[in-house]
């Protein structure tokens, strides 16, 4: 019936910061998501944001112009509190995403990319063309929406 995944983002739960617990800045509201899904029952396995945003608190650094997150010269995973961080452009900057992703939801593939090609629709045979027809059949299931906290950067 088309393009009718909900997707993870639309399923998960909205960021509430805790009272009394910092949350003035990227990295506090990320531990403050972290704590929300504990808060669940859930331990979060990553966090999911745009490129730009990882880049904003990848270049934090101290009063002494210290990197807080490494030494540049390293290879390393991405990583926030022991969370690995997956940099997608499929994420606006300024959201991001985090929790147990493999708890909360199952992709389910049915069906292979089937391609069908033909001529012999409508007058296609006579105008030297062809009709193509393509079908995937795939399903989303979000089991464990409280596995997983969606929130923003937009502070205020």
């Amino acid at each position: 019936q088309g393009e009718n995944l909900k997707g993870l983002l639309t399923e998960a739960v909205a960021f509430v910061a805790a009272n009394g617990l910092p949350n003035a800045t990227r990295i506090d509201r990320l531990r403050l998501a972290i704590l929300q899904a504990a808060l669940a029952d859930y331990v979060s396995t990553s966090f999911v944001m745009n490129p730009t945003d990882w880049a904003a608190i990848d270049l934090l650094k101290d009063s002494q112009d210290r990197y807080i997150f490494g030494n540049p010269g390293s290879m390393s995973t991405p990583m926030l509190w022991g969370k690995d961080v997956v940099e997608s452009n499929t994420m606006s900057a300024g959201e991001w995403l985090t929790g147990d992703l493999a708890m909360a939801g199952t992709y389910y593939d049915r069906q292979e990319t089937e391609v069908l090609i033909s001529s012999e629709h409508d007058t296609n045979f006579i105008e030297d063309m062809l009709t193509m027809k393509g079908r995937k059949r795939v399903a989303l299931a979000i089991k464990r929406a409280a596995a997983m906290v969606k929130g923003n950067f937009v502070f205020g």
